[in-house]
């Protein structure tokens, strides 16, 4: 599978541009150009859309790498701190094929930390970030992921786009229609879920459907993260910064 700088690389020269050609269409340096061609810097979405009108190519296929092309920037920027410069492959081989494996950076100004499935870059510090565990809006945010019928529920609709009734639904997820209902109205509130009345032979019913369901991208990044939490490994290939962070 190319990388971003590959596939960009190989779309320039199919047009046979230069890289100070190609960088004028797009109001760059040259130098960017072959910066980005070396995946030494990452495409945002709309230079990638930009490239795509240019090119008509679709955007899909050019920003399928940038989530790991931007994880191997995190590791490269947490690793350019331990001077391991030469070591930067085997590190590398190391996080993607160790779940258990991570790396991590802390400071007082906030933190890095990656691992095989998860990167995480937390901008702020631990001493501003108490106040998070006071925050009533989260805690019932987890409460609600904690629910099972909520966790069935969203497992049902990541594989179903048709909107349903909460007994249809509850037939599905092994659950009855009082609780379905009860999940659903959770995920009303964090906006997961909306409803719409339809009539059916003259008899309004209501039916659930997805909604903002792009938010899903938190929910599987906090429980890969509190899946991580709660294992208790702490088995770091790279690690600097204080223990206690606070």
């Amino acid at each position: 599978m190319k990388t971003v700088g590959e596939k960009i690389t190989e779309l320039r020269k199919q047009k046979n541009m230069t890289e100070e050609e190609f960088g004028s269409m797009l109001g760059v340096s040259a130098e960017s150009i072959v910066e980005w061609e070396n995946s030494d810097a990452l495409l945002d979405h709309d230079l990638i859309s930009t490239v795509d009108d240019m090119f008509e190519d679709t955007v899909d296929e050019l920003a399928e790498q940038l989530p790991e092309a931007t994880f191997e920037n995190l590791l490269k920027n947490i690793f350019s701190q331990f001077a391991m410069a030469d070591d930067f492959a085997e590190y590398k081989q190391t996080i993607d094929s160790d779940n258990s494996t991570a790396t991590a950076l802390y400071a007082e100004s906030g933190a890095l930390w990656g691992n095989q499935n998860v990167g995480v870059i937390y901008r702020k510090s631990a001493k501003d970030s108490v106040s998070l565990l006071q925050d009533e809006d989260i805690r019932a945010y987890l409460t609600m992921l904690a629910d099972e019928n909520v966790c069935k529920i969203l497992g049902y609709m990541a594989k179903n786009t048709k909107p349903s009734t909460a007994s249809a639904i509850a037939s599905q997820c092994d659950m009855t229609a009082d609780e379905a209902t009860a999940a659903l109205e959770m995920l009303k509130k964090c906006a997961l879920v909306k409803t719409k009345i339809v009539k059916i032979e003259d008899t309004p019913v209501t039916v659930w459907k997805k909604h903002g369901f792009h938010k899903m991208l938190f929910v599987y990044a906090i429980m890969s993260l509190a899946k991580k939490a709660f294992t208790g490994e702490d088995n770091y290939y790279c690690f600097r910064g204080d223990f206690t962070w606070c």
